[in-house]
This record gives structure tokens, C-alpha cells and sequence, in this order.
């Protein structure tokens, strides 16, 4: 404690051991300002006994030693700031000056010189692009609009070319007026040429994507497009504005956006997907296309990237092929039975000549049918287009395994064909094997369900047991005997066996006429002795 503050406290506690412990620092406190005072009192008392000449000295002193110390900063600063090449510049708007370190002048590809017009120098060598915005950043940092800080290209005396980045903070008098500017600069040539480049590449793929003739998208995992294609807008007819808003589901109509979000999710899960949809115009109209994805990362998001391909083409080609087809096969169908008639025709004809049955006249009779089927046979042959077409020949005892020779003698068959030839030939073979004692043929399916149901009602004995029924036939035709055939009563369905009979070669034929309960067996024709024998009546 201060001798003479410890006095003062003795005066009025008597002795130092009487003074309260709490009190301690507060009087240290108080002691060390008597202590400062005291120094600041003899420090002034030496100064005023100091000579005029002592105190020139003692400035003088003060001075060197204030300027090795800035010196030494300075230095220190230019050693720091030369190592990373960072410039030190001064704008002096009173005098309207510039003052650049030895970096500086690197920056500008120029050697360090004490006289110079930086001014000139600024304007000679920044490129002229770019000396009205920096003029501008200028004038905006005086007036206290905005801190300066800008990045800018310059020409070097070699005419490469640099980028330079530059701040620098105002400096104002005790008016407030803007005097200076003090700041620095350093080289950001090779981000620019980054960017340079990046940009060179993204023109580059722009234009390959642009040139593309199909579609190209590239969105995020929310749906928002992040690239797309001249070629997508155009289709679409949405703008740049627009395909910055819209979800890729919104190309599609209501009834393919469930599957589309689907493809969408796949693609995120397995990573590649691909699908057929049609693309919703923004004039409400379809497009058919086939789009192929994959996910990739992009500027660190999942993305999806892809392509669609117009398939308006494909599909009417697709459209017309099926139509084709459709023409090809029932034109198989006709020839087939066109082809089928007259061949079953003649192998029936000729089968029936020169049998003991059969006297001469008759022979005559059945080679004059032959030769007119063949004439109409050559008539067909020469009229068709050669075609190749393989067909699927189902052979209907697949589906009646384990059938029995046929022994027993049939009452009544009904024999339904428009061709009187077939009639006479299906005739002669069931009348030869014995078949059946009574024929009753018809050349009309129509008249045929009439006499069905006139002999249900007087004669049920007379029910035919046996019909053999033509598919192709005039009026009436196979198919539409069947179905009022299935209409009829039990009794009728149960005691009549009905076994198509036809030229069709056709798989269809077959296939549909397994659909009718009452249809026993297809026979293709012509009808003979050893196909009779192998009924399953």
C-alpha cells in the first residue's frame, strides 16, 4: 500500500491489522493510482527541468524510433504481401493520384518504376470491356453505395491476357469528404480460365444436346428440370420460363401419370428404366413416345438424364402391320378354303370312280365333275398372289383321345353343304361304308333347324343322330346354325351328334368350334371311309 495512502488509513483504524480483509483491493486499487500519479508528477517534474536541447533530442529520438518501427511494418507487410502476390495500391482523390506498390506493377506485366502515371497506365491496360464498370464500382464506393470490389480482365505489354481481383476501403477527413482509397489486388486469372472453360464446355454440350433429334431432360429427385433440349420445348411448345416450373408429370395426361411415376420411381431404385407413353402437348395434344432414363449425380443431387424418341412412325407402321395381318390372315382363310373345296372335291370324285358300285355312265358322270373342278382349281391358282403362310394345325383327336371304330349303323344323318358336288360325294362314301340308312341333305342351314324342330314336334324317332355341318356357306353359315342350334331343346342337343365337315384348314376354325358343346370333331374334306370309321358316335 502507498505510504501515504497507509497514513491516512492508520489515522482511522489505528494500525493496518484493524482494517477489514474486504477492503484490501479496493485500497491496492486506490494505492496504485497515488503510484501513477506520483510517477506522472516526477516524470513531469525531469521534463520541465530538461534543457531546450535535451528536449530537441529526446524528439528526435522519438521520431527515428517511430520511423524504424513503421519501416519495419512496412516491410514486413511488402515481404507478406509479395509472397502471395498481393498488391498494395493508394488512390489520392484530392490529387488525383494512384500510388502501386512493386507487385502492383507485376500484376499489370509492367516493371517497377518510381515516376509514373498509374492513371494512364490503369486505362491502357484494363481492357476497354471493362474499364466502365470499374469506373463505376469506383464512384459507387465514394458515394457509399457499395464496398468495392471487383474482378476484371487486363492486357499485359505482351498482349496476354490476365484477371485481377481488387477491394479496397475509402478513407474521409474530418468533414466526411472521401480523400482516399487504400487497397489491395491479386491475380484470379486461373479461376477464370476455369470458368472459361466450364462455360466453353457447357456452350459445347449445349449444342450437342440442342443438335440432338430427340428429346433430352435432366431433372431432380423433386421433379424440378434442371437442362432440357430446343427439341423439348418445341414439342411441348412450353418456353424456357415455363420448363423452369413445370414437373415432369405434367407431360402427361391423367391416365398415364400413375405409370409415368412409376418409371420415375424405378428409375431412382434400379437406376435405368425405360417406357412407352404419350407426351401431353401445352396445346392438349398426344404424342406417342419412348423414353430411356438413367440416374446420375449432378452438382451433388440424385438426378434423372434421358432421352425420348418420337415414335409416331412405329407406332402407324405398327398399326398397319396388325391391319395386314388381320387382311393376311383372313385372306389365308379364304384361300384356304377356296384352295381346300375343289381339291376335297376331286380327291372325293376320284375315290368313287371305277368302284364296282359305280356303272359306267356314272364314271362319265364323276370324271365331268372332275374336270370341271380342276378347271376351277387352275381359275383360283392363277388369280391369287403366291403366299407363304404357316399355320398352327390343331388336330382335333388331341382332344377326344381313345376313339372308337364305328360299328353300329346310324338311322338318320343330316348332311348341311352348299355345294351340291361335296353332297353327292359325302353321299356316295356314308351309303358305301354302310354308315347310315337314312341321308337327308341340305344346301340351306335355315331350312335344316326348321326340319329339326318340325320333327321334334310329330316324330322324335325321325331326329337325325348324326349332322355334319359346312362352316362357309351362303344365307346361313356354320357358326349361325351353332348358335341357334345351342338354343334348341335338350332332347334335340342330346340325340344329335354334330361333327363339322369343311375345306377350312384353318386353326381358328378348329379352335371355335370346340367352344360349341355340340361339336364332336372337325373333318377336313373330303369325307371317307376310313375317317367315317373313326367317329366317336
Amino acid at each position: 500500500m502507498n505510504k501515504l495512502l497507509q497514513r491516512q488509513v492508520q489515522k482511522v483504524f489505528g494500525t493496518t491489522e484493524n482494517f477489514p480483509q474486504k477492503y484490501n483491493e479496493l485500497f491496492n486499487l486506490i494505492s496504485e493510482s497515488y503510484e501513477n500519479k506520483d510517477n506522472d508528477r516526477k516524470m513531469l517534474e525531469r521534463v520541465l527541468e530538461m534543457t531546450s536541447e535535451e528536449m530537441i533530442k529526446l524528439n528526435e529520438k522519438i521520431r527515428a524510433e517511430a520511423r524504424d518501427a513503421l519501416k519495419l511494418v512496412d516491410n514486413r507487410l511488402k515481404h507478406a504481401t509479395s509472397a502471395v502476390n498481393v498488391g498494395i495500391w493508394e488512390f489520392d482523390f484530392v490529387n488525383d493520384k494512384v500510388i502501386w506498390d512493386e507487385t502492383t506493377f507485376k500484376l499489370y506485366g509492367l516493371d517497377y518504376v518510381d515516376k509514373i502515371d498509374e492513371v494512364e497506365a490503369w486505362k491502357k491496360h484494363v481492357a476497354p470491356e471493362h474499364q466502365k464498370m470499374a469506373e463505376h464500382a469506383m464512384k459507387d464506393a465514394i458515394s457509399g453505395k457499395k464496398e468495392f470490389d471487383i474482378e476484371y480482365k487486363v492486357i499485359w505489354p505482351d498482349n496476354s491476357v490476365h484477371y485481377l481481383r481488387t477491394k479496397g476501403v475509402t478513407q474521409k477527413d474530418e468533414t466526411g469528404r472521401v480523400v482516399n482509397m487504400l487497397g489491395t489486388k491479386w491475380d484470379v486469372s486461373e479461376k477464370w480460365r476455369a470458368q472459361l472453360n466450364i462455360k466453353r464446355e457447357k456452350e459445347l454440350a449445349d449444342s450437342v444436346i440442342n443438335s440432338l433429334p430427340v428429346i433430352f431432360f435432366l431433372f431432380n429427385k423433386e421433379g424440378k428440370f434442371l437442362r432440357w433440349n430446343k427439341n423439348l420445348m418445341q414439342v411441348t411448345g412450353y418456353s424456357e420460363e415455363e420448363m423452369a416450373k413445370i414437373h415432369p408429370l405434367d407431360f402427361f395426361h391423367d391416365d398415364e401419370k400413375e405409370k409415368m411415376q412409376n418409371e420415375i420411381k424405378m428409375v431412382l431404385t434400379y437406376g435405368q428404366s425405360d417406357s412407352e407413353a404419350n407426351i401431353l402437348t401445352k396445346s392438349k395434344k398426344r404424342i406417342p413416345y419412348y423414353f430411356n432414363s438413367i440416374t446420375i449425380n449432378y452438382e451433388g443431387q440424385e438426378c434423372v438424364i434421358g432421352t425420348g424418341t418420337n415414335i409416331t412412325d412405329r407406332k402407324r407402321m405398327e398399326e398397319n402391320l396388325k391391319a395386314k395381318n388381320k387382311d393376311l390372315e383372313e385372306f389365308a382363310h379364304i384361300v384356304s378354303h377356296n384352295l381346300r373345296a375343289p381339291i376335297a372335291k376331286i380327291q372325293g370324285l376320284t375315290s368313287l370312280v371305277n368302284t364296282e358300285e359305280v356303272v359306267i355312265k356314272d364314271n362319265m358322270d364323276l370324271l365331268e365333275y372332275i374336270k370341271d373342278e380342276v378347271t376351277n382349281l387352275d381359275k383360283i391358282i392363277k388369280e391369287m398372289n403366291s403366299i407363304i403362310r404357316e399355320k398352327e394345325y390343331v388336330n382335333f383327336k388331341t382332344s377326344y383321345p381313345g376313339i372308337k371304330t364305328q360299328t353300329k349303323q346310324i338311322k338318320t344323318i343330316f348332311l348341311i353343304d352348299d355345294d351340291p358336288v361335296v353332297n353327292i360325294i359325302s353321299t356316295k362314301i356314308i351309303e358305301k361304308a354302310k354308315f347310315a340308312e337314312k341321308i337327308e341333305v341340305y344346301t340351306n342351314a335355315g331350312n335344316a333347324l326348321e326340319d329339326l324342330d318340325k320333327k321334334f314336334l310329330t316324330d322324335k324317332k325321325e331326329l337325325p343322330e348324326v349332322v355334319f355341318l359346312d362352316i362357309n356357306m351362303p344365307g346361313k353359315n356354320g357358326w349361325e346354325f351353332l348358335d341357334e342350334f345351342e338354343k334348341l331343346c335338350e332332347d334335340i342337343k342330346k340325340n344329335c351328334k354334330v361333327f363339322m365337315l369343311t375345306s377350312s384348314i384353318d386353326p381358328n376354325d378348329v379352335k371355335k368350334s370346340q367352344t360349341y358343346e355340340t361339336v364332336k370333331d372337325f373333318i377336313v374334306k373330303p369325307l371317307t371311309k376310313e375317317k367315317l370309321a373313326k367317329l366317336n358316335i
